[in-house]
């Protein structure tokens, strides 16, 4: 607890919940909102689902019965659904960008400005570490 206090944690530290990735969302943002989270896949969690957490339980309003912090409710994403979401932004997209330098700079070299000089000028490894990014997607902890 006193550790917490420093670190000024506004949302309790959530256990594992098998097949499940578990987030805090908000109810307040418009442009992220419940209603958007809820068509991508995510599921509210009612306190009967987490031991432990019935202090956390909503007992009046449209949220009546899920676990609740502050202006957070608590959502669960089914594991599979996550994995394909990480994989897409952080490894696939971050990969299409890589390739597009990768290109650039390949279409730039050797070319000059008006003055002669180089356009581009690549420093230490230079873009080497974008071609030996693993080929496997990984599998991100829920």
């Amino acid at each position: 607890m006193w550790s917490e206090e420093w670190t000024q944690s506004a949302l309790p530290k959530l256990p594992d919940m098998d097949g499940w990735h578990l987030c805090w969302l908000s109810t307040t943002n418009s442009y992220d909102s419940i209603d958007k989270r809820i068509r991508l896949g995510y599921v509210p969690v009612k306190a009967d689902e987490l031991p432990g957490y019935e202090d956390f339980k909503v007992k009046s309003g449209e949220h009546v019965g899920y676990i609740s912090c502050n202006e957070m409710l608590l959502f669960k994403l089914p594991m599979d659904i996550y994995q394909e979401v990480m994989a897409f932004h952080h490894h696939d997209k971050p990969r299409e960008e890589a390739e597009k330098i990768r290109v650039q700079v390949e279409n730039l070299q050797g070319q000059r400005d008006s003055n002669g000089r180089s356009l581009v000028n690549v420093e230490g490894e230079g873009i080497g570490s974008i071609e030996q990014q693993p080929n496997r997607t990984p599998v991100f902890s829920g």
